[in-house]
């Protein structure tokens, strides 16, 4: 039962100082020295929308390099997918040398 009360007092105490931080990094933030003066800002549309845009293209990055690292590990190991890597970037840089001389 003592364990239970020891829980919850420094829960409570670590999300009030954790709220004071906030409030340090806010005030320093919005240059604001007087301790009486409360900022509260509020969660704008905008701001969400481009975090989750943000991470959204994070992400797809993420995945991106784990497939390309994938594909690239499969070359390197198999010598039939190797050989026809080659081709296919043979096969690129031939296109574009013709798409650029013409």
């Amino acid at each position: 039962m003592g364990n239970k009360f020891k829980k919850g007092f420094v829960r409570e105490f670590n999300e009030s100082r954790r709220q004071e931080l906030e409030e340090i990094k806010i005030r320093q933030r919005h240059n604001i020295s007087d301790e009486k003066v409360v900022v509260i800002e509020k969660s704008d549309t905008i701001k969400f929308l481009f975090k989750v845009l943000l991470n959204g293209i994070k992400t797809a990055a993420r995945i991106t390099l784990i497939i390309l690292a994938a594909v690239g590990m499969m070359c390197l190991i198999y010598p039939e997918t190797r050989m026809e890597f080659f081709k296919i970037m043979s096969e690129i840089f031939t296109g574009t040398k013709n798409l650029i001389l013409g």
